[in-house]
């Protein structure tokens, strides 16, 4: 789009500035150099104009996200209200006028459009059809999960959550993708834990990947392909649905956390898989005048060499378990090592307390050795 920078707010004389830019956005709390050059006591306005050629007909959302700031968006010379219908490949006049109400970076927008689900949905399906695998990106955004944020929509408020699923737009996309028959992959981003309780049993895998910086598909893409070796551990847990949790006005931590939850998480505090397999043995487990000592062997049972998180598990004290400890180590195939745990007095309770070395939480399916202390 062409965008022209004016020294004043109303647009009027010759641009200082008139550069082409790829859409209308302005980073949040970063200055352009020239632009903040231009401008450095503020007073100025931006126009941007171009085509807008709609991939598919329907009806499009359009969101301009100014904060403060003053921002007007025109579709042939029109403001759009709510919902415009658009038809494919028809060629709109689009023209977006911003002043920002101080000097740069202060100023920050970003003009967002909702194309209409069904033929996008419609055209996912027609791609994965032709291809070997799927790879499902999905999850939520900063934009959604905060906190005191004027956010009003099927599953948040003002910025809390009324439940923990994906969107529905998203689950869809899912379901579709699955019943193609194709594999499935599903990389998972938001900050927080998700119920993707479809994805979990139908997709091939999941890969939480949080949310990442700019190599984040770098990383992904390596990661998938093998060339990374995942040895990620859950910092969370992963509920199947708010139904298994306490209600939020319930301050007890009765039914919260890995510590007391007694119900089958998606996903536990502490989960994560790797390409390599790992064997635990051989706890040893004693009480000293500082408090306690614990160790195990670990041994890479398979082929690709990789990195094994060792978590060590408490029980007693009030909870279910605790995690006491956990450390990071890198093993050949075959190779044995020997992982070592000290537990300071106050951490250890009274009596006899089970104790656990593995890589997760102890439970079916997780490498892991007990004993007692």
């Amino acid at each position: 789009m062409l965008a022209e920078y004016f020294d004043n707010p109303d647009f009027t004389g010759q641009p200082k500035i008139a550069r082409t830019e790829p859409r209308p956005y302005l980073l949040p709390g970063v200055a352009d150099p020239r632009i903040a050059a231009a401008f450095p006591q503020g007073g100025y306005a931006v126009r941007w104009t171009g085509t807008l050629r709609p991939p598919v007909t329907g009806t499009y959302l359009f969101r301009a996200q100014a904060g403060r700031n003053a921002m007007r968006v025109f579709l042939n010379g029109r403001e759009p209200v709510s919902g415009v219908q658009l038809r494919a490949r028809h060629a709109y006049r689009l023209r977006v006028e911003f002043v920002p109400q101080g000097p740069p970076p202060e100023g920050s927008m970003h003009l967002a459009w909702i194309p209409p689900a069904a033929p996008l949905l419609t055209g996912a399906v027609k791609m994965v059809k032709k291809s070997d695998v799927a790879l499902v990106f999905v999850g939520l955004n900063p934009s959604l999960e905060g906190e005191e944020m004027p956010v009003k929509v099927p599953g948040f408020l003002g910025g809390d959550r009324t439940n923990i699923k994906l969107p529905d737009s998203q689950e869809r996309l899912i379901e579709a993708v699955v019943a193609t028959g194709k594999p499935v992959v599903v990389i998972l981003t938001s900050g927080s834990a998700v119920a993707v309780n479809y994805a979990a049993e139908h997709a091939a895998a999941v890969l939480a990947a949080w949310y990442g910086g700019e190599e984040a598909g770098t990383a992904i893409a390596e990661t998938l392909a093998g060339d990374n070796n995942p040895a990620g551990r859950l910092p969370v847990t992963f509920y199947r649905s708010v139904e298994q949790l306490p209600p939020f006005e319930d301050y007890s931590m009765d039914g919260r956390t890995y510590r007391y939850f007694h119900s089958d998480p998606l996903y536990g505090f502490g989960f994560g898989l790797s390409y390599s397999a790992f064997q635990y043995s051989d706890l040893h487990a004693g009480r000293t005048q500082q408090g306690a000592h614990i160790r195990a062997s670990v041994k890479n049972v398979s082929g690709p060499e990789g990195d094994e998180v060792a978590e060590l598990y408490v029980s007693g004290g009030g909870a279910i378990r605790t995690l006491e400890g956990f450390t990071r180590i890198h093993l050949r195939p075959g190779e044995v090592r020997e992982v070592e745990f000290t537990i300071p007095a106050a951490g250890v309770p009274e009596g006899a307390v089970r104790v656990s070395v593995g890589g997760g939480q102890p439970s079916a399916g997780i490498p892991h050795v007990e004993g007692t202390l």
